[in-house]
């Protein structure tokens, strides 16, 4: 790890953001702005207010999670009015964190550290998800620089990176209990480093005990569990996400599985068949769910990403591998993260891919470096690069589109509607619904009686591409034409109609994005007047 190299990474982590800095709001950041707004006005009682968040007005309290980054978002909330470039500026030392972190694990294990840690940066999982105002950004910059100052406290005179590490550790989880995926990767690093046990379990009880003391912490769990199995996501269709987003998301995993020289040509052949063998089972139509058809070339997108994902996954049980630097880190890191995304019943996304990714690729930039000759190397790592940025610009800037398009809306029916005087009902989620509950709209109660609220006079707007719409009586609504949201891109995040684009839920498809002219999303607004007709 070299000044210019940690210069380099930190300059590269501020550039990817500024293009999007303006994007507006989406998924879940106006959720934790609500909760950062209620400590401004009653600063002891973060969670003492009720807010209509999943369809129906609920106390927020209920929803048992930690309240620590929303404290922490106060005060930037207070200085920066809510605006989202401002407000990005000021969370980017979250972003810079993550950076610097990467850079300095993979500089432990690798003798060109820089280039893999930039790819990473620069994959869609990253560059989409880090700037988003969520929880994810912040354990993922924690959980990296745990797992840095771990590995960098066996060096001579970092004695204390040891214990900064279990406290990186207990505040990732504080913050959201996906990142307990950490105590066993942490465990077999310290086994393996073959700390002392009084030590070790020194470590781990400052790594678990901010967690434990939270009487609530495994309330969430509980939740999600139970929101996730309604879905109906079978372990077949969690697999084909799995690896079509660990494929698609890393980018890069695409083509190093075959950037290889150091194993004998049979053996590689006879394991890439075996694996394509897998992955066409996989993706056939005999482990369809039951739904909608799904498009042949969503099928072919899906294998084109899971079958080198699932070659790279495969090439750590190698006997050489075992060899390499940094292979027991990878490898307890991609299990313990691998078993947390397929077993625990949640939906996968984007976003899960955070935690995946950087010892995905890090272990494959380790074969890399064992079998290409330094200049081919940095040739190889320089395509990648430019590749990945491309694909993730791309993705951006769809991104961008969809957000920015609910902002849009809602200033268009606030002044339409909302400053005529009609009165507004908000049918959606995420940004659409920040957006239009800032102009003046009020959202749906499920239970207090959704669409029977909407009295003559009243105006309902829904999106398309969202979740927790609550569903209409068709025969008392006639729905008016939609105000579609095009883009000339062709790649989609989100499926609109056909595509199996998931890449904020596997709820949309199996994969993080899509080849398709589909619209972004498609915008109805029913107005009445002396009756519903």
């Amino acid at each position: 790890m070299t000044r210019r190299g940690t210069a380099a990474v930190l300059l590269f982590a501020v550039l990817i953001n500024l293009p999007f800095l303006g994007k507006a709001y989406s998924l879940d950041a106006p959720y934790y702005l609500a909760i950062a707004r209620q400590i401004l006005a009653h600063p002891r009682h973060p969670l003492a207010f009720s807010y209509n968040w999943f369809g129906t007005l609920a106390p927020v309290a209920g929803f048992q999670h930690s309240v620590l980054v929303p404290y922490l978002l106060a005060p930037l909330l207070a200085l920066t009015k809510g605006r989202e470039a401002l407000m990005r500026l000021c969370l980017l030392p979250v972003d810079l964190l993550a950076a610097v972190s990467l850079y300095g694990l993979a500089a432990e294990f690798l003798q060109e550290p820089l280039w893999p840690a930039l790819i990473v940066l620069a994959c869609p999982s990253f560059f989409l998800c880090m700037p988003q105002v969520m929880l994810e950004a912040w354990i993922v910059a924690l959980s990296l620089a745990s797992l840095w100052a771990l590995a960098a406290s066996f060096r001579p005179g970092r004695g204390r990176w040891f214990w900064a590490s279990a406290l990186l550790a207990s505040t990732a989880i504080v913050i959201k209990h996906t990142a307990v995926f950490l105590l066993p990767l942490l465990l077999a690093e310290l086994v393996r480093r073959k700390v002392p046990p009084r030590r070790l379990a020194a470590y781990m009880l400052l790594a678990l005990a901010p967690a434990a003391a939270d009487a609530l912490w495994l309330e969430p769990w509980r939740l999600r569990a139970t929101e996730s199995l309604s879905s109906g996501i079978s372990p077949l269709f969690q697999l084909r996400t799995f690896l079509a987003f660990a494929g698609g998301c890393g980018a890069v995993t695409l083509a190093w599985p075959y950037a290889r020289a150091e194993s004998p040509r049979r053996s590689h052949a006879l394991r890439a068949v075996a694996a394509l063998a897998a992955v066409l089972l996989l993706f056939s139509p005999i482990a369809d769910a039951r739904g909608a058809p799904i498009r042949l070339l969503d099928r072919a997108t899906g294998i084109l990403f899971a079958w080198p994902a699932l070659l790279a996954l495969l090439e750590l049980a190698e006997p050489k591998a075992r060899a390499r630097p940094g292979w027991g880190l990878w490898a307890a890191w991609i299990a313990a993260d691998s078993a947390m995304l397929l077993l625990a019943p949640w939906n996968l996304s984007g976003r899960s891919m955070l935690f995946l990714l950087p010892p995905l690729i890090l272990s494959s930039a380790s074969r890399l470096e064992s079998a290409l000759e330094p200049r081919r190397l940095r040739r190889v790592y320089a395509a990648s690069l430019a590749g990945t940025l491309a694909l993730s610009l791309a993705l951006g800037w769809v991104d961008a589109r969809y957000a920015d398009a609910q902002r849009e809306l809602a200033a268009s029916v606030q002044r339409a509607l909302i400053d005529r005087g009609r009165r507004v009902w908000v049918n959606g989620h995420w940004g659409f619904q920040y957006y239009m509950e800032k102009a003046g709209a009020v959202e749906m109660d499920a239970r207090a009686g959704g669409w029977k609220e909407v009295r003559p006079g009243d105006a309902v707007v829904f999106p398309s591409v969202n979740v927790v719409t609550l569903r209409r009586d068709a025969g008392v609504w006639r729905l008016p034409p939609a105000a579609v949201v095009e883009s000339r891109v062709p790649l989609r995040l989100m499926s609109f109609r056909s595509s199996q684009a998931g890449f904020y839920s596997n709820l949309w498809g199996f994969l993080p994005f899509a080849l398709s002219r589909e619209p972004i999303d498609a915008f109805r607004i029913v107005t009445t007047r002396a009756d519903k007709r």
